[in-house]
């Protein structure tokens, strides 16, 4: 098996290029085109919606332990499992609010096969996908979806 090498900032970057490259057309909302676009930050208690995109997504690694596998000898490799966080906001469309619940969770699908979808740098799992929270005025659907990649970087 080839060593799947990959800073924990390149799996950030990874993932945000996984979601961006995910076709969004059926998730168009008016004469926008729709695509996943990357943002800062998300408010998870949903107080400030009209701040979100409508497919707007972050990707964050929340920590990164080793996997208590032993290294090759000092001064080269860690192997880890990065807990990866994938958060994306879905607008919800007024008068139509179980349809677009309906999309919102497909869009989600789609996260997460981008993201499952192994390669030779690419090593992750999913975790979690709960529950989606709604923000407080109704007119968001956010997701938190939880992954594991597994890594290596030079130490």
């Amino acid at each position: 098996m080839s060593r799947q090498t990959m800073e924990i900032d390149d799996v950030e970057a990874e993932a945000a290029r996984r979601i961006t490259e995910i076709d969004a057309t059926a998730y168009q909302q008016g004469d926008a085109t729709a695509e996943f676009s990357e943002i800062q930050s998300f408010n998870t208690r949903g107080e400030n919606a009209s701040s979100l995109a409508h497919l707007g997504f972050n990707a964050v690694v929340e920590d990164s332990p080793n996997t208590g596998d032993e290294r090759d000898g000092p001064h080269t490799y860690a192997r880890v499992r990065s807990r990866l966080v994938i958060m994306f906001s879905y607008r919800l469309q007024p008068g139509a609010q179980i349809a677009s619940a309906r999309l919102a969770r497909k869009a989600a699908h789609d996260v997460i096969r981008a993201l499952n979808a192994p390669s030779s740098e690419w090593n992750a799992t999913l975790v979690n996908a709960g529950r989606p929270l709604l923000s407080g005025d109704r007119s968001l659907m956010i997701f938190q979806i939880f992954f594991d990649i597994l890594h290596e970087f030079e130490v």
